[in-house]
Protein backbone atom coordinates (compact mmCIF):
# COMPACT_ATOMS: atom_id res chain seq x y z
CA UNK A 1 0.00 0.00 0.00
CA UNK A 2 1.44 3.84 -0.48
CA UNK A 3 0.20 6.87 0.32
CA UNK A 4 -1.44 7.34 -3.51
CA UNK A 5 -4.35 4.43 -2.65
CA UNK A 6 -5.82 6.41 0.48
CA UNK A 7 -8.67 7.83 0.16
CA UNK A 8 -10.46 8.28 3.59
CA UNK A 9 -9.07 7.26 7.08
CA UNK A 10 -10.15 6.70 10.52
CA UNK A 11 -7.25 7.01 13.24
CA UNK A 12 -6.88 5.40 16.10
CA UNK A 13 -5.87 6.19 19.40
CA UNK A 14 -2.19 4.95 19.28
CA UNK A 15 -1.93 6.97 15.94
CA UNK A 16 -3.35 9.63 17.03
CA UNK A 17 -0.94 10.25 19.93
CA UNK A 18 1.92 10.12 17.43
CA UNK A 19 0.58 12.56 15.18
CA UNK A 20 -0.04 15.19 18.05
CA UNK A 21 3.78 14.03 19.35
CA UNK A 22 4.69 14.75 15.44
CA UNK A 23 3.19 18.64 15.54
CA UNK A 24 4.49 19.35 19.36
CA UNK A 25 8.65 18.39 17.46
CA UNK A 26 7.43 21.18 15.04
CA UNK A 27 6.44 23.58 17.07
CA UNK A 28 9.20 23.45 19.40
CA UNK A 29 11.74 22.61 16.72
CA UNK A 30 13.38 19.48 17.76
CA UNK A 31 15.24 17.54 15.08
CA UNK A 32 17.70 14.39 15.19
CA UNK A 33 18.07 11.82 17.86
CA UNK A 34 15.93 14.25 20.71
CA UNK A 35 12.93 14.01 17.81
CA UNK A 36 13.14 10.72 17.38
CA UNK A 37 13.42 9.72 21.12
CA UNK A 38 10.18 12.19 21.59
CA UNK A 39 8.13 9.85 18.69
CA UNK A 40 9.64 6.41 19.97
CA UNK A 41 9.01 7.07 23.42
CA UNK A 42 5.14 8.31 22.51
CA UNK A 43 5.02 5.33 20.42
CA UNK A 44 6.20 2.69 22.91
CA UNK A 45 6.81 -0.43 20.66
CA UNK A 46 9.28 -1.42 18.98
CA UNK A 47 11.88 1.31 17.71
CA UNK A 48 10.83 3.07 14.38
CA UNK A 49 13.13 4.84 12.17
CA UNK A 50 12.64 8.56 10.33
CA UNK A 51 11.54 6.93 7.19
CA UNK A 52 8.76 5.11 9.18
CA UNK A 53 7.39 7.84 10.73
CA UNK A 54 7.74 10.19 8.19
CA UNK A 55 5.41 7.72 5.64
CA UNK A 56 3.27 7.84 8.32
CA UNK A 57 2.66 11.53 8.42
CA UNK A 58 2.45 11.77 4.18
CA UNK A 59 -0.16 9.35 4.52
CA UNK A 60 -2.41 11.05 7.21
CA UNK A 61 -1.56 14.58 5.44
CA UNK A 62 -2.04 13.61 2.04
CA UNK A 63 -5.87 11.76 2.67
CA UNK A 64 -8.62 13.00 1.62
CA UNK A 65 -10.38 12.70 5.13
CA UNK A 66 -8.87 11.88 8.52
CA UNK A 67 -11.36 10.82 10.90
CA UNK A 68 -11.97 10.28 14.42
CA UNK A 69 -14.72 9.77 17.09
CA UNK A 70 -15.21 11.43 20.22
CA UNK A 71 -14.16 7.56 21.78
CA UNK A 72 -11.00 8.19 20.42
CA UNK A 73 -10.56 11.69 21.44
CA UNK A 74 -11.40 10.73 24.88
CA UNK A 75 -8.75 7.98 24.96
CA UNK A 76 -6.24 10.34 23.43
CA UNK A 77 -7.36 12.55 26.55
CA UNK A 78 -6.57 10.31 29.00
CA UNK A 79 -3.40 9.47 27.71
CA UNK A 80 -1.98 12.43 27.41
CA UNK A 81 0.85 12.27 30.01
CA UNK A 82 2.61 10.45 27.33
CA UNK A 83 3.23 13.76 25.69
CA UNK A 84 5.49 15.68 28.15
CA UNK A 85 5.33 19.06 26.56
CA UNK A 86 3.76 21.98 28.56
CA UNK A 87 0.33 22.80 28.13
CA UNK A 88 0.77 25.68 25.34
CA UNK A 89 2.57 23.53 23.25
CA UNK A 90 0.26 20.80 23.56
CA UNK A 91 -2.98 23.12 22.76
CA UNK A 92 -1.27 24.44 19.51
CA UNK A 93 -0.02 21.10 18.57
CA UNK A 94 -3.58 19.48 18.80
CA UNK A 95 -5.15 21.85 17.33
CA UNK A 96 -2.34 21.43 14.48
CA UNK A 97 -3.85 18.12 14.55
CA UNK A 98 -7.28 18.80 14.29
CA UNK A 99 -7.14 21.01 11.31
CA UNK A 100 -9.29 19.59 8.87
CA UNK A 101 -9.85 16.56 10.79
CA UNK A 102 -13.52 15.33 10.78
CA UNK A 103 -15.03 14.01 14.10
CA UNK A 104 -17.90 11.58 13.03
CA UNK A 105 -19.66 10.70 16.51
CA UNK A 106 -21.00 6.89 17.23
CA UNK A 107 -23.05 6.18 19.97
CA UNK A 108 -23.14 3.30 22.76
CA UNK A 109 -26.78 2.55 22.03
CA UNK A 110 -26.02 2.56 17.97
CA UNK A 111 -23.51 -0.02 18.62
CA UNK A 112 -25.13 -1.86 21.40
CA UNK A 113 -28.24 -2.30 19.60
CA UNK A 114 -26.62 -4.19 16.55
CA UNK A 115 -25.96 -7.39 18.06
CA UNK A 116 -22.76 -7.76 16.17
CA UNK A 117 -20.99 -4.66 17.23
CA UNK A 118 -22.91 -5.82 20.89
CA UNK A 119 -19.97 -8.50 20.72
CA UNK A 120 -17.12 -6.06 19.57
CA UNK A 121 -17.93 -3.33 22.00
CA UNK A 122 -17.38 -5.60 24.88
CA UNK A 123 -14.48 -7.16 23.66
CA UNK A 124 -12.77 -4.03 22.25
CA UNK A 125 -14.53 -1.20 24.08
CA UNK A 126 -16.03 2.02 22.58
CA UNK A 127 -12.97 3.23 21.09
CA UNK A 128 -12.51 0.56 19.04
CA UNK A 129 -15.94 -1.03 18.43
CA UNK A 130 -16.97 2.86 17.80
CA UNK A 131 -13.80 3.62 15.10
CA UNK A 132 -14.74 0.08 13.08
CA UNK A 133 -18.92 1.16 13.19
CA UNK A 134 -17.75 4.64 11.92
CA UNK A 135 -15.55 3.04 9.27
CA UNK A 136 -17.97 0.86 8.16
CA UNK A 137 -20.73 3.01 7.49
CA UNK A 138 -17.96 5.40 5.92
CA UNK A 139 -16.05 3.51 3.54
CA UNK A 140 -12.86 4.50 5.46
CA UNK A 141 -9.95 2.49 6.14
CA UNK A 142 -8.44 2.32 9.75
CA UNK A 143 -5.02 3.32 10.77
CA UNK A 144 -4.16 1.26 13.41
CA UNK A 145 -1.68 -1.47 15.06
CA UNK A 146 -4.08 -3.22 17.07
CA UNK A 147 -4.14 -6.82 16.23
CA UNK A 148 -7.43 -7.23 17.99
CA UNK A 149 -9.04 -4.46 16.37
CA UNK A 150 -7.36 -5.53 12.81
CA UNK A 151 -9.06 -8.71 13.44
CA UNK A 152 -12.76 -7.44 14.12
CA UNK A 153 -12.81 -5.00 11.41
CA UNK A 154 -11.76 -7.24 8.81
CA UNK A 155 -14.36 -9.45 9.49
CA UNK A 156 -16.56 -6.51 8.58
CA UNK A 157 -14.81 -6.23 5.66
CA UNK A 158 -13.08 -3.16 6.58
CA UNK A 159 -9.14 -2.41 6.02
CA UNK A 160 -7.04 -1.99 8.94
CA UNK A 161 -3.32 -1.30 8.00
CA UNK A 162 -0.19 0.15 10.20
CA UNK A 163 3.07 1.99 9.50
CA UNK A 164 4.60 -1.48 8.53
CA UNK A 165 1.82 -1.57 5.57
CA UNK A 166 3.04 1.60 3.96
CA UNK A 167 6.03 1.26 1.34
CA UNK A 168 6.78 4.59 -0.19
CA UNK A 169 4.70 7.94 0.12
Amino acid sequence: MNGEDLKSIAIDTNILLILIAYETIEIRGLEGPAALKVLNDVWGQRQLGWEEFRRLFAVCRSARRRVVTQHVDSEVFSQRDKLRFDRETLEKAVLGVADGMEKIPCSLQDLYTDSDYRKILLELGPADAGLIWVAQQNRLEILSVDRKLAQFAQGRSVNVFSIQDLRSV
